[in-house]
């Protein structure tokens, strides 16, 4: 049986990616420790999010990844991933109560459970993220930053060991932003390996455990106090951007 434990969660080792003939990722590696909040930094094109999607198997690669100490095929149901905001079909028919019952459907199967629980597990996760009394609303009416609650919601609802989100703070205001932060160093402390592609260097500084820098390939990996310096920063994105918003 393969196993899907371990102190690392992710485990990244000489990954490339490639879209058709432009690499996009070479020779990547690095190690995210379990029960951590971690970063993902770096220019616009950096490959950011291509890293995450490698990790969830979504593209093809060459090299290896580890998750939970398995393989992402073996530990799918114990990671949940939000995609970024621009990568959602937001007319699609389905209400903001669906779209938390789909994390209860990933942890359990869509067979595995249904009807009253179902429905019962995605409101306590939309009270969890405030949205409880817009559960028969459609998606793509709420706001930007509504519906990245939506799919914190989902998250929530998946109970899932590591939690991969892309740019879950573009185009949402500082107070959406703020409670997001709060519920995501809410599942870190629960033990949760959450994983986030952010741009707010001093967030970044101030509110995640470790960070991992990204330009075309990993630049640095470790504990956040020390891999967001100006000297690797500097490396990352030419200029060492000190504070605020880094440049896309």
């Amino acid at each position: 049986m393969t196993s899907c434990d371990g102190a690392i969660a992710i485990a990244i080792d000489a990954l490339d990616v490639a879209y058709g003939a432009r690499t996009v990722l070479r020779g990547a590696t690095a190690r995210i420790r379990a029960g951590t909040m971690t970063a993902v930094v770096g220019p616009n094109g950096a490959g950011k999010s291509t890293l995450l999607r490698a990790v969830m198997g979504m593209l093809p690669f060459s090299g290896s990844v580890r998750v939970l100490g398995g393989s992402i095929e073996a530990c799918r149901t114990r990671v949940a991933y939000v995609p970024q905001r621009a990568a959602v079909d937001w007319d699609f028919p389905i209400t903001v109560r669906q779209v938390a019952e789909m994390g209860v459907h990933a942890r359990l199967g869509w067979f595995g459970l249904r009807g009253r629980r179902t429905r019962r597990e995605a409101i306590e996760a939309l009270k969890d993220v405030g949205l409880a009394d817009l559960a028969g609303r459609p998606i793509g009416e709420l706001s930007g930053g509504q519906q990245q609650r939506a799919f914190m919601a989902r998250a929530l609802a998946q109970r899932a060991d590591l939690v991969l989100l892309d740019e879950p703070f573009a185009s949402i205001d500082a107070t959406t932003e703020r409670d997001l932060l709060a519920l995501l160093s809410g599942l870190r402390d629960r033990g949760t390996t959450v994983v986030v592609v952010h741009h707010d260097l001093g967030t970044v500084r101030e509110r995640f455990d470790d960070a991992v820098l990204v330009r075309g390939t990993v630049v640095v990996h470790g504990a956040a106090r020390d891999v967001m310096t100006d000297e690797w920063l500097a490396r990352t994105y030419g200029d060492a951007p000190r504070a605020g918003k880094a440049p896309a």
